[in-house]
């Protein structure tokens, strides 16, 4: 792995196709990082009231609101979007034949402020 600055969403999003697969769930965890900041955000929590519904403390919220993901697994953000009423969808099937390869990819159904069902967007 190339030796650099830790990647934020905007230069993921720059690199495109081609990521490794570190790259990748560098991506994947500030993606949905930024669905929990958006929630907590749009209920107006505090990073008091919002540590006491993750199960955390302040201080990890702070640390999730900023980017600083290090301490936070890909499971334990799926746990708090579910404390934060999200569903969390896992789906699994063949490579498209359009794809040279299989990958991960995190997608939003609909959108926080917009009511169920409405179109898929990728994050």
């Amino acid at each position: 792995m190339r030796a650099g600055p830790p990647y934020d969403a905007r230069l993921q999003s720059a690199l495109g196709p081609g990521l490794g697969r570190a790259e990748e769930a560098i991506a994947q965890s500030h993606l949905l990082a930024r669905v929990i900041r958006r929630a907590i955000r749009e209920r107006n929590l505090t990073q008091v009231r919002a540590a006491d519904l993750l199960g955390i403390t302040q201080p990890d919220v702070s640390d999730l609101v900023r980017g600083k993901l290090g301490r936070f697994s890909m499971e334990r953000m799926e746990r708090f979007l579910n404390a934060l009423d999200m569903e969390v969808r896992i789906q699994v099937g063949p490579k498209p034949k359009a794809k040279e390869k299989a990958g991960i990819s995190v997608q939003l159904v609909g959108s926080l402020s917009t009511p169920a069902g409405s179109t898929h967007r990728a994050l």
